[in-house]
């Protein structure tokens, strides 16, 4: 099975990402707020947005 990337490039790093759904890899909104992503995204119309977290690339993140 092929690795899908939701998001590519260094634009994103460290922040929280949101979705118009699982399917979806277009952002509709970003930032260090997860709670204010989730809003941005609401005011975008979205109605239940898909929210996660894009890590660093120079950080090892331990789940």
């Amino acid at each position: 099975m092929a690795a899908q990337v939701l998001v590519a490039g260094k634009k994103y790093e460290g922040k929280y990402v949101a979705f118009e759904s699982f399917t979806s890899t277009k952002v509709v909104s970003s930032g260090k707020d997860p709670v204010r992503v989730i809003n941005a995204a609401e005011k975008k119309g979205i109605v239940e947005p898909v929210v996660v977290f894009v890590p660093r690339s120079d950080i090892a993140y331990i789940y």
